[in-house]
């Protein structure tokens, strides 16, 4: 499977995954290691899928529940590169715990921007 084809079906089986819940950036980080063999940089590849992602209706930000009774869902704001670079940049900043820190959600699911 090449590159491009392996970056669409990543963002399709994330879609699915969007369509029930939000999806944590771990989870999709294993789900594009899964199938990001024989890429030449996984974060580049990385990179690739959160872009087309964010390109099709899908938003990064938060998952805050400061109430204990409702999730609120708070995306970032900016380009779809801009959100993927600050990303990037505070996964190497704290990768060990950062697996469940941001998440993945379809944009009629935002609560609130930033």
């Amino acid at each position: 499977m090449n590159g491009a084809n392996s970056i669409e079906e990543v963002c399709r089986k994330l879609h699915e995954s969007l369509t029930s819940d939000i999806v944590s950036i771990g989870e999709a980080r294993q789900i594009a290691q899964n199938f990001a063999v024989g890429t030449t940089s996984f974060t580049d590849f990385l990179r690739s899928v959160l872009v087309c992602l964010l390109n099709s209706g899908v938003e990064i930000g938060y998952a805050v529940n400061p109430t204990g009774s409702y999730v609120e869902f708070v995306a970032w704001r900016g380009t779809p590169e801009m959100k993927v670079s600050r990303l990037l940049a505070e996964m190497a900043r704290n990768e060990k715990d950062f697996d469940f820190t941001v998440w993945l959600a379809l944009a009629p699911n935002v609560d609130r921007y930033e």
